[in-house]
């Protein structure tokens, strides 16, 4: 981005010089007026990226895992409705498919979680970067695929 915002400069100081040597019409103008208002976009991506606050890596040790498991499986048993809505949100349907392997009859679910859902339900949509070219942008996939054994 700091690479595109000196090319816009060169043109404008180009642009510049043509205007102080006389060049000036309706398509000088124009053009004068496009790389002004880049040049004030370039600028202001900049100063959002470096004004950004950082994030440290998060950090879950197994006894906090756990603990997030135990609490879910105890809405999970206190309040089945308000879990089904909770899981609504934030997964695609999930599909139960009948399996038997080396005589083991199980079934093997498959779904989807939307991520960013989840992650603004964690409070967590600040931490993560999706990255790319203009700063923070929506991910290029808002689905986490998943299949399990239920058995």
């Amino acid at each position: 981005m700091e690479a595109e915002l000196a090319h816009v400069e060169a043109e404008l100081r180009n642009i510049e010089g043509a205007i102080a040597q006389g060049v000036m019409g309706k398509t000088t103008a124009a053009l004068l007026q496009d790389r002004e208002g880049r040049r004030d976009t370039l600028h202001t991506r900049l100063r959002a990226l470096t004004d950004r606050p950082t994030v440290s890596p998060l950090r879950a040790s197994p006894a906090e895992i756990r603990a997030r498991l135990q609490q879910l499986d105890d809405l999970l048993k206190q309040d089945s409705t308000r879990a089904n809505s909770v899981f609504r949100q934030v997964l695609e349907p999930i599909t139960m498919t009948p399996v038997e392997d080396k005589g083991r009859r199980f079934y093997r679910a498959t779904g989807a979680a939307k991520e960013a859902e989840m992650l603004n339900r964690l409070g967590l949509a600040q931490a993560v970067d999706f990255g790319g070219c203009g700063g923070l942008q929506s991910p290029k996939s808002t689905r986490l695929t998943f299949e399990m054994d239920v058995v």
